[in-house]
């Protein structure tokens, strides 16, 4: 139906999908670049194709593992070659509409976007770098527990 590419515009070299998960919501597919070091994050549209929404930092090397909390409202980010866990914010869940946890800050921006003024609180299923780097020996797996 559709061939996408998860890379971020001009990136040139090799790279390794990992993982790919879909928020619980259905709106929004989330992939995982090694080596460029990307999340990839693309919008399901009504008719079923995907557009390409942002691109963000794993702010690790070599992501082998994705996932998002039970809430909906967090993605982690495995990264095994620099022993740690990255967490984001994911903006625009089903629901959230009044919350303040949508709320994207310039400077919180890591996806090398600029987003402008008007870019308050986005509804595009975007990451936002919390600032939690967890210390993890190589991770290859997670699950939530609940």
């Amino acid at each position: 139906m559709q061939q996408v590419s998860s890379l971020p515009p001009g990136f040139v070299g090799t790279v390794f999908t990992s993982e790919i998960r879909v928020s619980a919501d259905g709106r929004f597919v989330y992939g995982v670049n090694r080596l460029s070091d990307t999340i990839c994050v693309f919008r399901i549209d009504e008719d079923g194709t995907l557009t390409q929404v942002s691109h963000a930092s794993t702010l690790g090397d070599y992501p082998r593992i994705i996932t998002i909390d039970p809430s909906g409202r967090f993605l982690v980010s495995g990264n095994q070659r620099a022993d740690n866990v990255t967490t984001f914010r994911i903006s625009g869940r089903r629901g959230d509409e009044g919350e303040d946890d949508d709320v994207s800050h310039e400077n919180d921006n890591v996806s090398g976007e600029s987003k402008g003024s008007g870019d308050f609180k986005r509804k595009d299923g975007s990451l936002t770098f919390t600032g939690n780097y967890t210390a993890v020996g190589s991770p290859s797996g997670m699950v939530f527990l609940i």
